[in-house]
């Protein structure tokens, strides 16, 4: 038998969780929206660029 205590720090938990999750979607969202328009305005290249100067840190 749960504690009321232990049932409202569970509801707690689980509002941070969806909370993180929808931050971290959003995100992404964003990041891809941005990206979408960057491709329409400058085309794959600049993408190549992105990618080479990228792989260059490692």
């Amino acid at each position: 038998m749960s504690h009321q205590v232990e049932i409202e720090e569970d509801q707690d938990g689980a509002r941070a969780s969806r909370l993180a999750l929808g931050m971290i979607f959003g995100g992404l969202a964003m990041m891809f929206l941005a990206g979408g328009f960057m491709w329409w305005r400058f085309g794959p290249s600049m993408f190549m660029n992105l990618l080479t100067a990228a792989a260059n840190c490692f």
